[in-house]
Protein backbone atom coordinates (compact mmCIF):
# COMPACT_ATOMS: atom_id res chain seq x y z
CA UNK A 1 0.00 0.00 0.00
CA UNK A 2 1.31 3.92 -0.78
CA UNK A 3 2.29 5.90 1.75
CA UNK A 4 -0.43 9.20 1.98
CA UNK A 5 0.43 12.50 4.00
CA UNK A 6 -2.27 13.59 5.30
CA UNK A 7 -3.85 17.22 6.31
CA UNK A 8 -6.68 18.85 7.45
CA UNK A 9 -6.77 22.23 9.53
CA UNK A 10 -3.62 21.97 11.39
CA UNK A 11 -3.25 18.17 11.89
CA UNK A 12 -0.85 16.02 9.51
CA UNK A 13 -0.44 12.39 9.59
CA UNK A 14 1.39 9.88 7.58
CA UNK A 15 0.23 6.66 7.55
CA UNK A 16 -0.34 3.90 4.55
CA UNK A 17 -3.79 3.21 2.64
CA UNK A 18 -5.22 1.71 -0.52
CA UNK A 19 -5.93 5.76 -1.76
CA UNK A 20 -6.52 8.80 -0.95
CA UNK A 21 -10.03 8.16 0.63
CA UNK A 22 -8.97 5.68 2.88
CA UNK A 23 -6.27 7.52 4.21
CA UNK A 24 -8.65 10.46 4.96
CA UNK A 25 -11.14 7.79 6.65
CA UNK A 26 -8.05 6.19 8.31
CA UNK A 27 -6.52 9.33 9.05
CA UNK A 28 -10.21 10.79 11.15
CA UNK A 29 -10.27 7.50 12.81
CA UNK A 30 -6.52 7.82 14.31
CA UNK A 31 -7.10 11.52 14.86
CA UNK A 32 -10.38 11.13 16.47
CA UNK A 33 -11.20 14.13 13.52
CA UNK A 34 -14.44 15.17 11.85
CA UNK A 35 -14.85 18.19 9.78
CA UNK A 36 -17.84 19.79 8.48
CA UNK A 37 -17.23 22.46 5.18
CA UNK A 38 -13.57 21.46 4.70
CA UNK A 39 -11.53 19.73 2.67
CA UNK A 40 -8.28 17.18 3.76
CA UNK A 41 -5.40 17.33 1.27
CA UNK A 42 -4.12 13.84 0.40
CA UNK A 43 -0.42 13.96 -1.11
CA UNK A 44 2.27 10.51 -1.86
CA UNK A 45 5.16 13.67 -1.74
CA UNK A 46 4.87 14.98 1.41
CA UNK A 47 3.40 17.74 3.39
CA UNK A 48 4.36 20.75 0.87
CA UNK A 49 2.36 22.00 -2.11
CA UNK A 50 2.04 19.70 -5.19
CA UNK A 51 0.11 20.24 -7.69
CA UNK A 52 -0.67 16.63 -8.74
CA UNK A 53 -2.12 16.55 -4.67
CA UNK A 54 -5.45 14.96 -4.28
CA UNK A 55 -7.89 17.15 -1.90
CA UNK A 56 -11.17 15.21 -0.57
CA UNK A 57 -13.89 16.79 0.86
CA UNK A 58 -15.12 15.68 4.07
CA UNK A 59 -19.05 14.65 2.77
CA UNK A 60 -17.03 12.30 1.21
CA UNK A 61 -14.92 10.74 4.22
CA UNK A 62 -17.67 10.61 6.39
CA UNK A 63 -19.94 8.91 3.87
CA UNK A 64 -17.33 6.43 3.02
CA UNK A 65 -17.41 5.91 6.98
CA UNK A 66 -20.80 5.34 7.22
CA UNK A 67 -20.87 2.76 4.50
CA UNK A 68 -17.99 0.77 6.35
CA UNK A 69 -20.15 0.96 9.52
CA UNK A 70 -23.24 -0.41 7.33
CA UNK A 71 -25.17 2.57 8.11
Amino acid sequence: MPKYYVSVMDNNIVLNAKDPLDACVLASEIMSITSAGLYWKVSEKGFGNHPDDDVVYDTEIIREQKRRKGK
